[in-house]
């Protein structure tokens, strides 16, 4: 629900004229292992929002900015 709900918030925004939309993915781990489905799902949102033309933007709560460059690398 909540990566559908992204997706018609991807939308929403790109219709109403803005093309970035903030996100929180939640917690990341530092193992990879562990991030495999957060991966799967920004890489399947990350598609979406280029077929929009809007930009996903992405905040975690305590995660250093170390720790989400080594996710999105």
């Amino acid at each position: 629900r909540r990566v559908s709900a992204t997706k018609d918030a991807m939308k929403l925004a790109v219709d109403l004229g803005c093309n970035v939309l903030v996100n929180s993915i939640g917690n990341i781990h530092t193992d990879d292992d562990q991030n495999a489905l957060l991966t799967e799902v920004l890489n399947d949102l990350a598609r979406h929002s280029y077929h929009y033309g809007c930009f996903l933007a992405c905040e975690t709560g305590a995660e250093s900015l170390t720790q989400m460059a080594a996710l999105i690398r």
